[in-house]
């Protein structure tokens, strides 16, 4: 083969895909990056989570892992190792700490803005405080916020598997396992990549008790607008819900989520006209290929 045919085939090769693995290859790859952890207080309590090793040695986990701690070490380590610092945003619940002598393959970084609804994902940590698991689901929904895409997902976890890892079918790290709501059917959401690189950032400090509140903890009024109307909708009040998307599709007019929801609160309150063209405006703003929101067409149908 000549030097132009191999380079053309060079050329064909990197424009494919990356192909997608096994569920278990996935597991096998990601177990690797993954660590649980132990906080403890000085006055002797102890919070378990999860960590995933990051490229330049560092973990990140969820601050709210590590919200109370006086320390921070691997769980089931009689090596003696532990944290020596962590940069910390508290905000976005986030946290990178630094423990030396800890070794762990790092993971795999991919983009949150490469996924789209309906893409394989899997959940992995050490759920319930025990022994490392993985479940498979979807990503069910995208929501842009804040530089990254929080991912909704139907991989579940529980606690003790806060800091995690969510990870693609190409085994590589999109997100962080954060945060879940119960209102019916679980909704599971996990924190971009992308928040990591401002963590970052961060001055480090030593382990101690740090303020503030997450995101998604704050008070209704100051969630994030789809978390928000989330809160509304599993409470099915449809009144303040129309009211609020209302005000939201105003103020961010590109936000499809803001118009789909206006249209299923106009749908439920009997305002079908309202409904049919806010899914119209949704429309204009889908990301291309997602089907996600069928169900909500044909409910403003009549």
């Amino acid at each position: 083969m000549n030097s132009k045919a191999i380079a053309a085939a060079a050329l064909i090769v990197a424009s494919l895909p990356a192909a997608a693995l096994e569920d278990a290859d996935v597991y096998l790859q990601a177990r690797a990056s993954l660590v649980q952890l132990v906080a403890a207080s000085s006055e002797g309590r102890y919070w378990l989570g999860s960590g995933v090793a990051l490229p330049g040695g560092a973990v990140v986990t969820n601050c709210h892992v590590t919200h109370h701690a006086n320390g921070v070490a691997p769980f089931w380590d009689n090596s003696g190792v532990k944290a020596e610092s962590q940069r910390a945003d508290v905000l976005h619940d986030l946290c990178v700490i630094r423990i030396p002598g800890l070794s762990l393959r790092p993971a795999r970084v991919a983009s949150s803005r490469d996924l789209k609804v309906g893409d394989k994902v899997y959940a992995i940590g050490f759920n319930g405080g025990r022994r490392l698991t993985y479940d498979t689901g979807e990503v069910s929904d995208l929501f842009n916020y804040d530089g990254g895409m929080v991912i909704r997902t139907t991989a579940a976890f529980s606690q003790g598997a806060s800091g995690g890892g969510l990870f693609d079918a190409q085994g590589r790290l999109v997100g962080i396992l954060t945060f879940f709501r119960v209102s019916g059917e679980t909704a599971y959401f996990a924190v971009p990549v992308e928040w990591i690189s401002s963590v970052e950032q961060v001055a480090p400090s030593t382990i101690h008790p740090i303020d503030g509140i997450a995101f998604w903890a704050q008070a209704l009024e100051r969630q994030p607008p789809f978390l928000h109307a989330g809160a509304l909708e599993a409470d099915r009040d449809w009144e303040k819900l129309f009211e609020f998307a209302t005000t939201w599709a105003q103020s961010d007019p590109s936000d499809r989520h803001a118009w789909y929801t206006l249209a299923k609160a106009a749908s439920e309150t009997g305002r079908h006209e309202t409904a049919k063209a806010a899914v119209k405006r949704a429309a204009q703003y889908d990301i291309a290929g997602d089907d996600h929101y069928v169900a909500v067409t044909a409910v403003v149908a009549p």
